[in-house]
């Protein structure tokens, strides 16, 4: 697995996470 990989998968889950914070 490359690092940048893992960095923007983690970018994209605390998105998604962030929204749905947001959405409640």
């Amino acid at each position: 697995m490359k690092l940048r990989e893992l960095i923007l998968g983690l970018a994209l889950l605390g998105a998604i996470t962030f929204g749905s914070c947001l959405a409640q």
